[in-house]
Formats: structure tokens, C-alpha cells, sequence
């Protein structure tokens, strides 16, 4: 079960408190990053993103990168309270998405040498942390980063029920990996089973491999070479300068806006913590995938390459990679990945095929699933927006 089920579960199972937030600051507006030209399907993809914010959610923002340019395109608003409109500048939390750039990140160590795919984890972890993880001795890099070594996520139903009932309570990632210690859901290689533990050991490993915090390396690596300036990784910090997100806890309409003080998850942690905008997204996955600057082509393939899935996933995805999520739409096969939070969903994908490359992110999330309530925004995102926008960009 993945983080945006697991979320949907808790939904169904009935034991939310809903909670409303004080008022809070007006989101601010931002500077226009980029100036696009005139793009030969901006109307059509406009109107995918108009019919977003009519009828399902607050804000959308997207980004379709293909032979004809860049067009960048926003809708609604970022704040309800305050009635501030959507930009394409605007930050927001990229939630899993985060997981491709932690994994850039350890192939960028494996490229260097300092590490290899199939090493045992315990080898590359601080000691306290390899003795608490069950298997460490035989759970190897690779398991940990395609979601096959078997360590339970931190992130399961009680945690997400706690999170929800008791807003604003603070976490460490020390707590969230102690919470696993001793548990495992599988033999190590043998099943797969998304895990947001298990991106906090990546985290742990590039800290220990280079003696320095992971976001340090992250800025140094990745963020700062490819100019990405609307890109945030701290963990010592919340989410902040965003997009306001709203829940929608029951499947009723109702929106509840999601903030640090209530129901952002306040882990920072390599799973989930970076925040950006559609912008540098795209240039992260374009740089990544299509210019293939960050890594070896041998790693790109590691990347590319997916693993044992066993979920039962939607008949497009194919499987998960390291860190990639691999799929095939009607419009053609993509490497990205997506990311939730309590209150945002963002997709990023790149279709090498066409040689096209999509970011979508709206500020809402429903707790509700599709065969609960079928109107949940979730389920307008996988059936509505997303194919109108793949469509809009892929097709004549």
C-alpha cells in the first residue's frame, strides 16, 4: 500500500477529527520566473487546468515541455482565505517526487564509487541504525531504493491516524526510523512493498558515505548545478512561502486548509521534504532523463529498471525502478514519479518516446477513495486532469 492509499484508507476506516486552523497569513505573490512564448496547444491545455479549478480543486499548475517549447500555465488559488491567485511561480511541497532526487543523488555516490547497488546496507549505515534495522547485513542498496528490502514504513495507518487526530505534533526522523526497528514485512529481495522508510535510510547512507547532512549534499549536487532556485530541501524547518493546500477529509467538498500547524506531516526527510515549483521540476527531470547530465547512462538504466511489483498496481504502471516510477498511458510510456502530502499532489513525466516532459501539481487532497467516493479528488486527477492534459500535449 502506498503513501496516497494508505492516506485513503484512514478515510474509510472513520476515525478523523476534523480541525480547522486559525487565519493565517496571506500567500504571497511571485516573481514570474520565465517568460514563454505563445504555445500551439496552450488553449487546450489552459482549459484542462480551468476545468481543474471550476469543478475539483482550488489551484493548478502545470508545465508541458516538447518540441514546440515550454508552457507554463496556472488556475485558481493558492489561498481561499485570501482569494490570491495561482501563479506558475509558486512553491509548493513536491511530496514523493522528492524520492528521485534522493535517488539521483545516491547514483551520483554510486558513479563516484563510494558506493555499489549491492552493497549491504549495513556497511554504509551509522552502526545504531544498522543494528535497529532487521536483515541490514543482507538488505542490499538496491532493495532500499526500489522498495524491495522488506523494512516496514514508518508511515502506516496508526501514524497517519495520529497525525490526522492530533495536528501539528512534531516528529524527527530518529523517531520515525525507531519506529520501525525490528519489523519486517518480507524476506529482503524476495517482494516489493513502497516503503517511506525506506528513503530515510537513503538519506542515512549519503550522510555517512560523506560525513555531511544530506541536504548540504543535495544543494551542493544537485539543486545549485542545475539552477534550480525555487528548490528547498531543510529538515530543520517547515514547509514555508507555499501554496496553501486543503483537505478534503471526508469526500464531501468540504476543504480544510493543510499547514504546518495541522496536518503538513512535520518530517522533513528525503521521502517527502523538498519543496519547488513546476519550473524547476521539470528541469530536475529534463537534466535527469533527457539531457542524462547528473548520472552515467548505467546508472540511468539501474534507475529505469523496475522491480518486483506485487500491489495489484493500475494495468498502466508497470513497475518502480530506483526511484522511478515507470507507466504506459494510451499516449505512451513515461518515467517519473508522483507526490502527496495532506493537501498537494504533484506528477512529474518525462514520455522519451515523444520527447515531452509533464509537471501537474494542485493545491487539494481527498482522503476518500474512488470506490468509496468516486468523486474524490484523487480519482478526478487520474481520470480528469491528467489524460486531458496528456492528451492536450501528446496528441495532434
Amino acid at each position: 500500500m502506498n503513501n496516497a492509499s494508505t492516506l485513503r484508507y484512514v478515510a474509510a476506516i472513520g476515525l478523523l477529527s476534523a480541525c480547522t486552523s486559525p487565519s493565517s497569513p496571506p500567500v504571497e505573490a511571485c516573481a514570474v520566473r520565465i517568460s514563454t512564448p505563445e504555445h500551439p496547444r496552450a488553449a487546450r491545455l489552459q482549459a484542462a487546468l480551468d476545468a481543474a479549478t471550476a469543478t475539483r480543486v482550488p489551484a493548478a499548475l502545470a508545465l508541458v515541455r516538447d518540441a514546440d517549447g515550454v508552457w507554463l500555465g496556472a488556475s485558481g488559488r493558492v489561498d481561499l482565505e485570501h482569494g490570491v491567485e495561482a501563479q506558475t511561480c509558486h512553491r509548493y511541497p513536491i511530496g514523493s517526487i522528492s524520492k528521485t532526487f534522493a535517488a539521483a543523488l545516491l547514483l551520483m555516490l554510486v558513479d563516484d564509487g563510494r558506493v555499489s547497488l549491492d552493497d549491504p546496507i549495513a556497511s554504509h549505515l551509522p552502526a545504531d541504525v544498522a543494528d535497529g534495522i532487521l536483515h541490514s547485513d543482507r538488505i542490499t542498496v538496491r532493495m532500499v531504493v526500489n522498495h524491495t528490502s522488506g523494512v516496514p514504513s514508518y508511515s502506516d495507518i496508526d501514524w497517519y491516524l495520529d497525525l490526522l487526530n492530533r495536528p501539528g505534533l512534531e516528529r524527527t526522523i530518529a523517531q520515525a526510523l525507531r519506529s520501525t526497528y525490528g519489523g519486517s514485512s518480507f524476506e529482503p529481495g524476495t517482494d516489493y512493498r513502497y516503503s517511506n522508510t525506506n528513503y530515510l535510510l537513503v538519506g542515512e547512507i549519503v550522510r555517512h558515505v560523506t560525513g555531511r547532512p544530506f541536504g548540504d549534499v543535495l544543494r551542493e549536487r544537485v539543486i545549485e548545478p542545475l539552477g534550480l532556485d525555487a528548490t528547498v530541501y531543510a529538515e530543520d524547518r517547515p514547509f514555508d512561502s507555499i501554496a496553501k493546500g486543503y483537505l478534503d477529509l471526508y469526500g464531501d467538498g468540504e476543504l480544510v486548509e493543510s499547514s504546518w500547524d495541522t496536518f503538513l506531516p512535520t518530517i522533513r526527510g528525503p521521502n517527502s521534504g523538498v519543496e519547488s515549483d513546476v519550473l524547476d521540476v521539470q528541469r530536475f527531470i529534463d537534466a535527469l532523463l533527457r539531457e542524462r547530465t547528473l548520472i552515467s547512462d548505467e546508472a540511468i538504466a539501474a534507475m529505469q529498471t523496475v522491480a518486483l511489483h506485487s500491489e495489484h498496481p493500475p494495468e498502466e504502471q508497470l513497475g518502480y525502478g530506483l526511484g522511478l516510477m515507470h507507466h504506459r498511458f494510451e499516449e505512451g510510456e513515461s518515467y517519473g514519479h508522483s507526490g502527496s502530502v495532506l493537501g498537494f499532489e504533484t506528477y512529474a513525466f518525462y514520455f522519451p518516446e515523444a520527447d515531452v516532459t509533464i509537471v501537474v501539481a494542485v493545491n487539494a487532497f481527498s482522503l476518500s477513495d474512488g470506490a468509496i467516493d468516486d468523486n474524490s479528488i484523487h480519482a478526478y486527477l487520474q481520470t480528469e486532469l491528467l489524460p486531458a492534459l496528456r492528451r492536450a500535449a501528446l496528441t495532434d
